[in-house]
């Protein structure tokens, strides 16, 4: 028998347009495939899986439904992607269905009878799974759908419990296709919990122990090819019904391809259980109406119980299992300019260029089981998201660590990243990790909002979690820690928490805590978005959510264009200068409704609110808080006075968040500083330089942390 290292990976429905980028990535990265299909080996195989396919790929011709045949294939591999079925409903209605509702349907309907659909498709899944799991395979990634939750051809048939629909909700499905995809599964769950040995007590729904086959499935729907993506968003029907709100959903067919890929290799210790399901959607939806207006139009007496907020044109299906668990990172045409590429994470450090065109993939970090907080309060379960960029040295001595600002998730961070930029990764490793708060490390939108600690999670937290996770990379030492604002924040923390472990510091418009001046700023963002009717405060004084706080945002968004950006800016209608997603800005309305409303319209509060605590509670003199009864000038005198590394301080000459006199203040109290001011009217943007018109303010940057990176380090 082959090794199973050796062996290939069985890739079903391989002439298919999903199933045929498959096997090309999988021939692309020298991997085998044995490729299976209905139909004919395509002529032009080259075309369908790619230049690299020959060597790599063997082709089978096979009906999904010979189990004799299918048994066969399915011994000879060591996992399998399984795409190959009939791909949507009938257009044949079930008993007591208007079928006049498929004229109306903005979907390819199949023209088969249900019966024999259900049967196709769930005879070959049955077929695919059953031998898996006979031939103890690592893996099997089975392409279900969406649909599974209800569509219906009858589009006010579907009734969700709850918005956002997320996997913990029982599918009901009102069709054959979703039928078909349910029962695969319920097939599969039957199969791992018969495989599970060591199985005891009440049976349960998901065998949550790692022995025997792995079964993923994958829920996905409305699948936009690339061609077509420019014809998005789609106008919205005015009773917005039009084939029922799961239609609403999309997702880009790259997307798809990646997340197969993405399953396929994630480490079964990162999974709760040998059965696990995943949505697969945009983080929007494709039409051209807010998500609370299609509802209120589609759900007209009767609508579903938001579970969270839904603002501007959020999806009502939820991806955030996907995304920390397979790294799913979903293209928006919406966002074009930062919708790279997702691969989901594989744990390994030395595997990090291997899909380098794949720019929104990361890992996670575990903490340990109770993370103790400053503040005496416990985080359960906390996780920090973070990628790698470069590749680390043998010493691992070329470290950069790169902590997220306020808002901020890591790949709206890497213009800064690469061969040649600021961060320069044909020298340096780099490692960015996400803020507590931001979410995408653990945050209030991705766990229990009342399991969010009362009293906030403070900066010395995020950075003694962040040691732990270099711990666990095992560095020692970094060559350098960049940070913009709360990135900057960070980092003068970790030079004086750690300082015997950071060599350099660059930190870009934010010192050392939040000034008074400061924190008047942040408590108005606090007290806009608690102000809004979506958000009350409950008994233990806890911000809840009660709708989208759409105004509160909007308000929100218009006091951060104020405070951001200098008088000057304004004065000199700096922003004719610029521009966003390829459009020229015409008005200051124009400048700060896209350029600021847009950024925080999809942001979610709670979030918002987890990191201004985070903000406005910072302050190195925390570190030294040991009952000395020291006064506070003293004691933060002596915080900064511990930081060995070479530091350079570089605050634009507008910023009014963190001004060029408090840092010039503080730079004087850090024994070996460079002093190196921004001189920009762009305020406190002048340290975020990746927008048209800041070239200027981005190559000062980058000849400053060059140059810091060129002073010897400290012993």
């Amino acid at each position: 028998m082959q090794n199973a290292a050796t062996r290939p990976v069985l890739v079903t429905g391989a002439c298919g347009r999903i199933a045929s980028q498959v096997v090309q990535r999988l021939a692309d990265a020298g991997r085998r495939v044995l490729a299976t299909d209905r139909a004919e080996q395509p002529t032009d195989t080259a075309r369908f899986w790619g230049s690299n396919h020959k060597g790599c790929v063997e082709f089978v011709k096979a009906e999904l439904t010979n189990v004799e045949v299918i048994e066969g294939l399915v011994s000879r591999c060591d996992s399998v992607v399984h795409l190959g079925a009939i791909p949507g409903p009938t257009r044949l209605t079930p008993p007591g269905v208007d079928p006049g509702h498929t004229r109306r349907a903005r979907i390819g309907l199949e023209d088969i009878p249900g019966l024999l659909l259900f049967q196709q498709n769930m005879l070959g899944s049955c077929a695919i799974f059953e031998a898996a799991a006979r031939h103890n395979l690592r893996r099997v990634v089975f392409s279900s759908s969406l649909f599974a939750m209800g569509y219906t051809h009858d589009p006010l048939a579907f009734k969700p419990p709850y918005l956002p629909l997320d996997e913990q909700a029982l599918p009901t499905p009102l069709e054959h296709y979703g039928l078909s995809k349910v029962a695969s599964e319920e097939y599969a769950m039957m199969l791992a919990r018969a495989a599970s040995s060591k199985h005891s007590g009440p049976a349960s729904k998901r065998p949550r122990l790692a022995e025997g086959t792995s079964f993923l499935s994958l829920r996905f729907s409305n699948i936009v090819k690339n061609d077509l993506w420019s014809e998005l968003p789609m106008s919205a029907p005015e009773d917005a019904c039009v084939g029922g709100a799961l239609m609403w959903c999309y997702v880009h067919e790259h997307d798809i391809v990646d997340a197969h890929l993405a399953a396929l290799d994630v480490p079964q210790e990162r999974l709760d259980s040998t059965c696990e399901t995943f949505f697969l959607v945009a983080d929007d939806t494709r039409f051209d109406r807010p998500t609370m207006e299609l509802i209120k139009a589609h759900w007209v007496e009767s609508r579903p119980l938001l579970a969270r907020p839904l603002p501007g044109f959020a999806s009502i299906v939820s991806n955030e299992k996907a995304k920390h668990l397979l790294g799913f990172a979903p293209r928006s045409f919406r966002s074009p300019s930062v919708q790279p590429s997702p691969v989901g994470p594989t744990g390994k450090l030395e595997s990090q260029e291997t899909l380098g065109e794949c720019k929104r993939r990361w890992q996670v970090f575990r903490a340990p089981s109770k993370f103790n907080l400053r503040s005496g309060e416990t985080l359960e379960d906390a996780f920090l998201a973070f990628k790698t960029y470069g590749i680390l040295n043998t010493t691992r001595s070329n470290v950069i660590l790169h902590p997220t600002s306020f808002d901020a998730v890591h790949w709206e961070l890497e213009y800064n990243v690469g061969p040649g930029k600021t961060l320069d990764t044909d020298k340096y490793f780099v490692v960015i990790i996400n803020l507590l708060g931001n979410g995408v490390s653990l945050s209030p939108s991705n766990c229990c909002p009342n399991t969010w600690p009362k009293g906030g999670v403070d900066m010395c937290d995020n950075v003694h979690l962040q040691a732990l996770l270099l711990d666990a990379l095992g560095i020692d030492r970094v060559a350098l820690i960049y940070g913009y604002s709360m990135g900057a924040m960070q980092a003068l923390h970790w030079a004086t928490m750690y300082p015997g472990r950071v060599d350099r510091v660059a930190a870009v418009c934010g010192n050392a805590r939040a000034s008074d001046y400061n924190v008047v700023f942040l408590d108005s963002l606090r007290d806009t978005l608690v102000a809004d009717a979506g958000c009350n405060v409950d008994k233990e004084g806890r911000v809840v959510l009660s709708g989208t706080c759409e105004a509160g945002l909007k308000a929100f968004a218009r006091i951060y264009a104020g405070w951001g950006l200098s008088m000057e800016f304004y004065r000199k209608e700096e922003w004719r200068k610029s521009s966003q997603d390829g459009r020229a800005f015409t008005s200051r309305e124009d400048f700060v409704a896209r350029s600021y409303e847009g950024g925080f319209a999809n942001a979610h509060p709670l979030n918002l609110l987890a990191q201004l605590q985070t903000w406005r509670t910072a302050d190195v003199s925390n570190i030294l808080n040991d009952g000395l009864g020291q006064p506070a000038p003293r004691v933060f005198e002596k915080a900064l006075g511990r930081i060995r590394a070479i530091t350079y301080m570089m605050p634009s000459t507008t910023d009014k968040y963190f001004t060029a006199l408090e840092s010039q203040e503080q730079a004087a109290l850090i024994p070996n500083c460079k002093f190196a001011p921004i001189k920009s009217i762009w305020g406190h943007r002048a340290g975020d330089p990746h927008r048209p018109g800041q070239a200027e303010d981005a190559d000062y940057i980058r000849r400053m942390v060059w140059l810091c990176l060129q002073q010897e380090a400290p012993p």
